[in-house]
């Protein structure tokens, strides 16, 4: 979905508080044009960023905000003008695009951190969330697995779960891990310490609950975020003790200033949603984003805000 509007149309209050759905872009939506703020990216924000856009340009600012999916057909042509490009699917290629020369793009939606500290762009941090992992519903797993026990079974020196904890299932342990730079996968190796998982570890796609579910013996990692937009019964559970792993998610922009997230580098025209880059502890100069109006939006999306406190806008 294209979360762009343009001047004078009415948007519902109700329509701004609810999640937006992901999915291929509607036909006959209104196209961004040439003074909009476009974006690409991570598929985990899209539907964050669709939700604050709609909230953003209800109040008919100068810079309206269109922000693209990962998902659906491409290519794409980002606004009225532009040349067509290849439709960014993730992190990486949102960045990529963002860094291109000739883009026609302003932003990049992010769930990754910063990777090349030379790269010419900053991160600007606006919410959170928790990586945990995941099991079927009936399960021979314990719900409160450490950070060290996770580590002997994703490296597959522990496998099966008696191995894990004395008396437990002698089942053989299915470990997966999802795909993707922008997945759960890099936040949980890092948090439990492990550079390349061992040979029994299964790569499946992001967020998909489907290779657990109904497994009693499969695990992996998955977000708070995630689990929570999944329809209800839940076909996975959480664990509820043990592991947990915070990450922050990102608006991306160019660094029109150079130098590094102290010098202010961000674009004047997307300093009302984003801020400048550098808030003061308690608020000053952080963007529409880390306002209160954007609280709900954010939190329809099961991610949580970022507060002054916690640097919510503070170039990185």
């Amino acid at each position: 979905m294209r979360a762009t509007f343009r001047r004078g149309l009415a948007v519902v209050a109700a329509v701004v508080l609810m999640a937006v759905p992901a999915g291929a872009d509607p036909p006959g939506s209104p196209f961004p044009d040439a003074d909009d703020a476009v974006g690409t990216g991570a598929r985990s924000a899209q539907g964050a960023l669709n939700a604050l856009a709609i909230a953003y340009n209800a109040g008919n600012p100068v810079v309206r905000v269109a922000s693209w999916d990962a998902d659906g057909p491409s290519p794409i042509t980002p606004r009225q003008g532009a040349a067509p490009i290849p439709r960014p699917r993730n992190s990486d290629q949102g960045i990529a695009e963002l860094k291109r020369a000739g883009t026609a793009t302003n932003f990049a939606r992010s769930s990754r951190k910063r990777v090349d500290a030379a790269e010419p762009v900053l991160y600007l941090p606006f919410a959170s969330d928790v990586v945990r992992y995941a099991v079927a519903n009936t399960t021979n797993a314990p719900v409160n697995l450490s950070s060290t026990e996770l580590f002997s079974i994703y490296n597959c020196t522990a496998t099966t779960w008696s191995a894990v904890r004395p008396g437990g299932s002698s089942a053989t342990i299915a470990p997966v891990l999802p795909v993707g730079s922008d997945s759960a996968r890099p936040v949980f190796l890092t948090a439990i310490g492990l550079t390349t998982p061992g040979a029994c570890v299964v790569d499946v796609a992001a967020d998909d609950p489907t290779p657990i579910s109904g497994n009693p013996n499969r695990i992996g990692p998955f977000t708070e975020h995630a689990h929570a937009l999944l329809p209800s019964p839940k076909p996975v559970q959480l664990n509820t003790t043990g592991f947990s792993a915070l990450y922050k998610v990102f608006t991306v922009v160019r660094d029109v200033n150079g130098g590094g997230p102290t010098n202010g580098g961000v674009e004047a025209s997307l300093q009302p949603f984003l801020g400048n880059g550098l808030p003061t502890p308690t608020g000053v100069g952080a963007g529409w984003i880390c306002g209160s109006t954007a609280l709900a939006p954010i939190a329809s999306n099961a991610f949580t805000q970022l507060t002054a406190a916690q640097s919510c806008g503070r170039a990185q």
